[in-house]
């Protein structure tokens, strides 16, 4: 590979990352084909802050998820950890889980991994501060 291709190819793994596709398991060139992506979803309530794990894809996708949120504030930490099975049609927006923290949601990491079709992507979300 010569410098200049190697040098773009270093330089685009970022914007992977940003995208939500996995640039380490070899399934990135099959996530893009296919238009399947993650998104974590943050909806702000009075009550606190609800995180909605999604999934897009070009065409009907049967898989699995893990929705995974880390927790700390002044009431304490909490860890919370949901998966399951999940079918989506094309074009449409698949929901995966919801998680509620309620109060100050404090600081927050949340990370999804979708499964489908022997593509895996992930996504993050990360919080710090007040609402």
């Amino acid at each position: 590979m010569s410098s200049v291709k190697l040098w773009l190819a270093i330089g685009l793994l970022p914007l992977a990352g940003a995208i939500g596709i996995d640039a380490g398991g070899g399934g990135s060139a099959q996530a893009a084909a296919s238009g399947l992506r993650c998104e974590i979803r943050v909806h702000e309530q009075s009550a606190g802050v609800t995180l909605e794990g999604v999934v897009h894809a070009n065409a009907a996708v049967t898989g699995s998820y893990r929705l995974e949120v880390s927790k700390t504030g002044g009431g304490g930490s909490s860890d919370i950890s949901q998966s399951g099975e999940f079918s989506a049609g094309p074009g449409e927006l698949g929901s995966l889980g919801t998680v509620m923290l309620g109060g100050d949601p404090g600081a927050y990491v949340a990370r999804l991994e979708v499964t489908a079709g022997g593509v895996r992507v992930e996504c993050s979300e990360h919080f710090s501060g007040e609402l």
